[in-house]
């Protein structure tokens, strides 16, 4: 998402660049235009009733306390001080306009992408190597894949949208392979130093977020609801220390304690109706949510109480 002070800052240069797109995505900009200059204005006029009520702070402090103009300079702070939590009202609802808008305006091409409408449009950089020539019609690289399954663009649809894929075997090895390679070059050739943070992965409950009513225990309710507060405050308080804290919220997991639960039918049969995923969870599913948390792929996560339920939680 474009920042908000650019956009509103150098609405002509965001439309120039956005034409460049196409004059639909300039059109997205045109409410946020409007609103720009209705936020410029109400910062004029926070600005100089803020200059106007610091100006009668001063008179005020110079005035004798029980003259007229020491009253007169006090009442006109108070309304000073009205107006100005009005405007910064007006104001904080225009900008929240705004971001809400820039959701939906594109990004700005680079300066150095050709402008164009197709594919052939584009400009040949470099290249590297020679094309090579076959004596048959090769097959795309996603034939392949599919064909050696370890692509699977269905399934890849059903969870994340169009354009995706799922990884299988060979596919995904390579995918970390070449995280490694790449991770491996920079650190080895390009000067960065590879830095893992200390993080806190703590182990709460969906009791504690939702309450027990397939099997109340307050006791346990209290303490689980108390690791994912706890969490929660701590993650805020050590993050400028470069400390991650988050937790997983398992939901019924097969554990030697829910083995004696399963010589309840009736209580296993209601867990499972309320489980859109139908089943417990294993626990190596609660260890790679835990891995996950643990890892580089979330250094950006902190204070998130990740629910390992089966979609128990989103119903």
């Amino acid at each position: 998402m474009l920042d908000l002070r650019y956009v509103a800052d150098h609405v002509d240069e965001v439309r120039a660049s956005l034409l460049r797109r196409s004059a639909g995505a300039a059109d997205t900009l045109a409410p946020i235009a409007e609103l720009s200059l209705r936020r410029r204005e109400l910062i004029l006029v926070v600005e100089k009733k803020a200059a106007s009520r610091n100006a009668a702070n001063d008179a005020m402090a110079k005035a004798d306390k029980k003259s007229p103009e020491f009253a007169e300079r006090r009442e006109e702070l108070k309304r000073l001080s009205g107006e100005i939590k009005d405007a910064e009202k007006a104001l904080a609802d225009v900008e929240a306009e705004i971001q809400k808008l820039l959701a939906v305006v594109p990004n700005l091409p680079d300066a150095s992408v050709p402008d164009g409408k197709s594919e052939e449009d584009n400009v040949v950089v470099r290249t590297w190597g020679e094309k090579p020539t076959y004596s048959f019609t090769p097959k795309a690289h996603w034939d392949v894949g599919t064909g050696l399954g370890i692509l699977d663009f269905e399934r890849a649809t059903k969870l994340s949208g169009s354009r995706f894929t799922v990884l299988f075997g060979a596919a995904a090895r390579l995918e970390r392979a070449l995280i490694s390679f790449m991770l491996d070059l920079h650190t080895r050739e390009h000067g960065f130093t590879e830095v893992s943070p200390p993080f806190i992965v703590n182990t709460a409950s969906i009791m504690g977020l939702s309450g027990g009513s397939l099997y109340p225990n307050i006791s346990y309710q209290a303490t689980k609801g108390g690791v994912v507060n706890m969490t929660r405050a701590l993650a805020v308080e050590w993050a400028s220390r470069g400390i991650r804290v988050n937790a997983v919220a398992p939901t019924w997991t097969r554990t030697g304690f829910i083995g004696q639960l399963e010589a309840q039918p009736e209580l296993m049969a209601r867990i499972r109706a309320v489980t859109p995923l139908g089943r417990l969870a294993e626990p190596e599913e609660v260890a790679a949510a835990v891995l996950f948390l643990a890892s580089a792929a979330a250094r950006m996560v902190t204070g998130h109480v990740l629910a390992v339920d089966g979609g128990f939680l989103a119903q």
